[in-house]
């Protein structure tokens, strides 16, 4: 009887851990949706499967990087559509979610390179440019950091998407 239940003990322990949270399957199904549909140009339906996959996102820990993963997918997807200002909205709001993190922090980074993309095509500069300002400081952390440049695929003839480079803040004006 003690051996069946150190068998079982194990396996029952391993059934309880392993059930997954119904709630990131939801978010998983509705991220990978949001990326397909934008990959594939569906933007309307893209932006429906990025918000509901944000809202799961809201649900998680305030440290889980699947909200700001989502947010940056649904900021994207803004840019492309050339709604400027609700990325912009975006990417503050992320900025203000990451404003404990160091300034060379991967995550911090990506949102004021997208920030400093987003104001370039507005064409208008950054509210705060001074050499303490958090934009400045993580703006030097990049240039320090080589990275290849970054693409998000664009549709051409036939439906068919090739990357176009996204223009860095680290690479100079031509």
């Amino acid at each position: 009887m003690t051996a069946l239940l150190s068998l079982l003990l194990p396996l029952a322990f391993y059934v309880a851990c392993s059930e997954s949270d119904p709630r990131a399957e939801d978010w998983s199904q509705h991220y990978q949706a949001g990326r397909a549909a934008l990959g594939q140009s569906r933007f309307t339906e893209a932006e429906q499967a990025l918000s509901q996959a944000l809202t799961i996102a809201e649900t998680f820990d305030s440290d889980d990087p699947r909200y700001d993963r989502t947010a940056h997918q649904l900021a994207q997807l803004h840019v492309v559509r050339g709604e400027l200002a609700r990325a912009e909205s975006l990417y503050q709001h992320l900025r203000e979610r990451q404003v404990a993190l160091p300034d060379d922090h991967p995550d911090k980074m990506l949102t004021l390179d997208k920030l400093g993309d987003t104001y370039r095509l507005r064409q208008r500069p950054p509210r705060s440019t001074t050499a303490s300002s958090p934009f400045s400081r993580c703006t030097e952390a990049m240039k320090k950091s080589p990275r290849p440049c970054r693409s998000y695929p664009t549709s051409t003839e036939h439906g068919a998407t090739t990357p176009r480079p996204i223009p860095s803040l680290c690479e100079p004006k031509p």
